[in-house]
């Protein structure tokens, strides 16, 4: 993994209420999960945006399973 380093301006209150809420007291774990989860959050609106845009898209096969 390539790590680039860089200066931050992250407010101490922010910093303060995220470690709060997570538990992850190293800084730097701290803004990596928050990237992370930023980019989950952006990731699943694109996909809901894309929901539904293909007027001719079927839905899947689905095969019946005996009991």
């Amino acid at each position: 993994m390539l790590a680039v380093k860089t200066t931050l301006y992250i407010p101490d209150e922010l910093i303060s209420s995220a470690q709060d809420y997570t538990g992850i007291l190293e800084k730097t774990r701290l803004v990596q999960e928050g990237l992370r989860a930023l980019i989950r959050e952006k990731s699943a609106e694109r996909m809901a945006l894309l929901g539904g845009s293909d007027p001719k898209a079927e839905g899947p096969t689905r095969k019946k399973t005996s009991k």
